[in-house]
């Protein structure tokens, strides 16, 4: 081994123990239930109904931390989100429904007696969540008419700004989003007429088989990690859990969307805490990691 990668390894080591005393002074639930009530202090329900009940719990629990395995408190909370999602389904983002069932798991697993009853039920949902979610994303993706054909990631990138810098990175034209933003609004619009209803964008060859390479990959990982949750041998899961960083890290490094993001660094790291410490230290670091991805470094540097 170099020099380099030793100096590498002795400071990733050195992080990894700082992080391993922080971490023992916590249960896992108590922990798991601290990185819950962060995120939906910052990646909740928008309205007041939900946000102010939310910093009302988290002021008290930097003071009071036993609140943190109050059964009451957290039911409080997903009867709320369950409000807010039953009454503005229409536009509430898929990982906001998932955020609610979060919380109601967490009520019940405080309502547990035994801490072992806590962390099993903690984990049986981590893990039925994770499951639900990549196979949800795989049949929706092979029974979509515009996934599979790449044309769902050639829209997408063209008109969500958090992919700018990518699109400069593989030199597509800057005047290329604002057009196609432009031809989407005038195809909704019932005030502009649009020839047979279809817009018509100057791809290149290349910017399509781009977008068919990530649509393949997206699809390939999702069922790969959905098919590694069925095994529960030591060898498949800890292959699941460092491909599972790695789909977190290349998905939310290039779009940011932190709340869902930040949502199944926790269910990993609830999988992982017990039977893979080491491994599940990454996942805290991910999650402090997307705080700098929802930075506006792209902006800056391009």
């Amino acid at each position: 081994m170099s020099i380099n990668n030793r100096l590498i390894q002795s400071r990733l080591d050195a992080v990894i123990k700082v992080i391993a005393i922080h971490v023992e002074k916590w249960s896992l639930v108590e922990l798991v239930s601290m990185l819950t009530l962060i995120l939906v202090l910052f990646h909740g329900f928008v309205s007041d109904n939900f946000k102010y009940p939310v910093q009302l719990f988290f002021l008290i629990a930097l003071f009071y931390r036993p609140i943190l395995i109050s059964s009451v408190a957290w039911g409080i909370l997903a009867m709320i989100s369950t409000y807010e999602v039953i009454n503005f389904w229409h536009h509430t983002a898929n990982h906001k429904f998932l955020t609610a069932y979060w919380l109601w798991t967490l009520c019940i697993t405080h309502w547990c007696q035994s801490q072992e009853s806590k962390e099993r039920n903690l984990l049986t949902n981590a893990r039925f969540l994770i499951m639900l979610t990549m196979a949800g994303a795989c049949i929706q993706k092979l029974f979509s008419s515009s996934y599979m054909d790449g044309s769902f990631f050639e829209i997408t990138m063209l008109t969500t700004p958090a992919f700018d810098f990518m699109l400069q990175l593989i030199g597509v034209d800057s005047f290329l989003p604002n057009m196609t933003t432009t031809a989407i609004s005038d195809l909704r619009s019932a005030s502009v007429e649009v020839i047979n209803e279809t817009i018509s964008l100057p791809l290149t060859y290349g910017y399509h088989w781009f977008a068919m390479i990530i649509t393949i990959w997206n699809l390939f990982i999702q069922f790969l990690l959905e098919a590694l949750c069925l095994f529960q041998g030591h060898k498949p899961q800890l292959i699941f859990h460092w491909l599972f960083l790695f789909f977190i890290q290349t998905t939310y490094f290039v779009a940011p969307f932190v709340g869902f993001g930040f949502l199944i660094c926790i269910w990993g790291y609830v999988l992982s805490a017990k039977r893979f410490p080491r491994v599940s230290y990454l996942y805290l670091i991910s999650i402090a990691l997307m705080t700098l991805y929802e930075s506006p470094w792209r902006q800056v540097l391009f």
